[in-house]
This record gives C-alpha cells, structure tokens and sequence, in this order.
C-alpha cells in the first residue's frame, strides 16, 4: 500500500486478511500491519473498508476506517463465509463510490462464480461444484463449505475429490 500510495491516490481500500498463511510468502504479518497502519494514518482522504471479523485487522486505527462484517441481507448464488465477506465488501465500496439504490445488490447476487471458485458444472447429470484451494485456509473454508452444501443431498450421492497442488 505505502508504494501504490506514492503513485497514485486510490479513494477506497479493502482490507480482507492479514493472516500468515496468506502473506508468509512476502514478509511477516507484523511488517505488513505495520505499513498498513502507516498507509491509513497517511492517507486521510482514502477511505478504508476492514472486515471486522479478522482479529488482526481489528488492531488496526484510523478515522478513516469503516468496519465491515458478513451481515448484509444477500442471497448470493456465490456460497461460503468466505465469499460472504468479499460480497459485503464489494457492497460497501459500491455504496460509498456509487451511492445506494444503484442494483448493487441485486447485481452481487446474481455474480456466478468462475474458475474453480465455486464453478457448477453438471456432468453426465451429475452436478459438480469446483472449489479452487490455493493454500491451508482457503481448504479449510472450502471443506467447510463442502461439509455445509453436502447437506441437502443423499449420502449415496455426494462424491468428494481433493487434488492438491504444491507449486
């Protein structure tokens, strides 16, 4: 953020996560939170979203911050708690740019997922949802999505298959 900032001067910033399987390939979590922090308190005029869930980004301070959580009133074709936070965060940025009573809503949910983030396929009439596992939390939030979806089918009929890929 403090090297975009010194390029350009951005009106709105989405801070999902600051998790360290997310960020152990760029440098620690507390070097990361430090230069946000930084960005936040030298960047006045930007406003900046934070997903409220994440007990790390709740450390962080500004008068330019708006909290955001996962209880907007949507109905998303996109599932998972995951995906419920970057709808709700892309909700808050349109109302902020944009104004309310644009169809963001309604636009947000009607957003169909696309290469393995959730992609349906039907095969053979069989339905198959892909889920794109990129590291240990997006394959935790995935299972859990797998777990929650499985519910509503007959046993005999859910079929789970896992591929990891370490490059």
């Amino acid at each position: 953020l403090p090297i975009v900032s010194k390029r350009m001067k951005p009106r709105a910033v989405v801070l999902l996560n600051l998790t360290r399987d997310q960020l152990d390939r760029y440098a620690e979590t507390d070097v990361i939170f430090s230069l946000w922090q930084s960005f936040i308190k030298t960047n006045n005029n930007t406003r900046i979203f934070v997903y409220s869930g994440d007990e790390n980004l709740c450390k962080l301070k500004g008068g330019n911050i708006t909290w955001f959580n996962t209880k907007e009133n949507f109905e998303p074709k996109l599932k998972g708690g995951f995906n419920k936070i970057k709808l709700n965060a892309s909700y808050k940025v349109c109302d902020f740019l944009i104004g309310k009573n644009v169809g963001v809503k309604e636009i947000l949910n009607e957003f169909e997922p696309v290469f393995g983030r959730g992609e349906k396929l039907t095969y053979k009439g069989n339905n198959i949802n892909i889920f794109l596992n990129k590291n240990p939390a997006s394959f935790n939030q995935n299972l859990q999505l797998v777990m929650d979806l499985s519910s509503g089918y007959p046993q005999n009929k859910n079929i789970v298959v896992i591929g990891l890929n370490d490059n």
